[in-house]
């Protein structure tokens, strides 16, 4: 689609204990094809309670990327980096009809980031 950018993705690959300590998994950057766009304040209202409040942004994008809601499968939500702020991945929509298939993303700024 000609509305798509080149936009940069942080993943962490999952974590293991060694000896007892916990070890974050390295952490790689991709890049991949997409539109993002400020969240409407009709998004913002199907996002999570403790996350409507944050500064949020949609994503439209063929790549299929790892949620908040993958965290429980030993995996940490990939990270959008727009505009020099952090987005964390919150939430998934599969639009896999065939005409033009793609994903939503919601993402929300890093609660480091405030």
């Amino acid at each position: 689609m000609g509305f798509r950018k080149p936009q940069t993705i942080t993943r962490e690959q999952p974590g293991a204990y060694v000896s007892g300590v916990f070890v974050p998994g390295a952490t790689s950057t991709l890049t991949i094809q997409a539109s993002v766009q400020p969240a409407t304040m009709e998004d913002m209202k199907e996002a999570p309670e403790g996350r409507r409040l944050s500064d949020m942004v949609k994503m439209y994008t063929d790549a299929d990327l790892f949620t908040v809601e993958d965290a429980g499968q030993n995996q940490q939500p990939d990270k959008l980096t727009w505009r020099g702020r952090e987005y964390e991945i919150i939430a998934k929509g599969v639009h896999q009809m065939g005409v033009v298939s793609h994903y939503k993303y919601m993402c929300a700024v890093t609660s480091a980031e405030g």
